[in-house]
């Protein structure tokens, strides 16, 4: 009778805790949508391109082999990344990082006025502060390239030792 007992209990508490899970899981893929993620998710590509290609150009490449870099980035893009593959890498990260109440508090701030306007210009403000970072660095790289150049010459003497 005991064992039975325990069979029953042991049923109910796993039926609960994937109950839980199915739901914590769907608050996560709610923010998802709630912030166009998938569409986050280009436009943070798009934010990368940018910078790499103007880097690419202000080491002497041509403008018209820019152009084509850039494109072949984004078609490499378009067709081999697929939201579908990463979606369910994100909903865990969401999982592992956010309590359901806490997820349901976002999702509430996300169709809020305010919310909105967050998930709307936060792209900006990111591609823009790439696009800073990213010139930033440029300007103050010569003190790390000679550093690099420095340890590259003292491994290569150690191995032509």
């Amino acid at each position: 009778m005991n064992l039975r007992l325990l069979s029953i209990l042991s049923l109910a508490v796993s039926s609960t805790l994937l109950a839980d899970e199915a739901s914590h899981r769907e608050a996560a893929n709610r923010i998802l949508e709630v912030t166009k993620a998938e569409k986050a998710m280009q436009g943070g590509f798009e934010a990368m391109i940018d910078p790499l290609v103007s880097s690419m150009k202000q080491r002497g490449m041509p403008e018209a082999a820019a152009l084509e870099v850039k494109e072949a980035f984004k078609q490499w893009f378009t067709t081999e990344i697929k939201w579908e593959d990463i979606k369910p890498k994100m909903v865990d990260i969401y999982v592992q990082q956010f309590t359901e109440p806490e997820l349901k508090d976002l999702y509430a701030f996300y169709q809020s006025p305010t919310g909105q306007k967050a998930i709307e210009k936060l792209p900006i403000v990111t591609k823009q502060g790439a696009l800073i970072g990213s010139e930033y660095a440029q300007a103050k790289q010569q003190s790390l390239q000679a550093k690099l150049k420095e340890i590259a010459e003292k491994y290569a003497a150690k191995k032509g030792q």
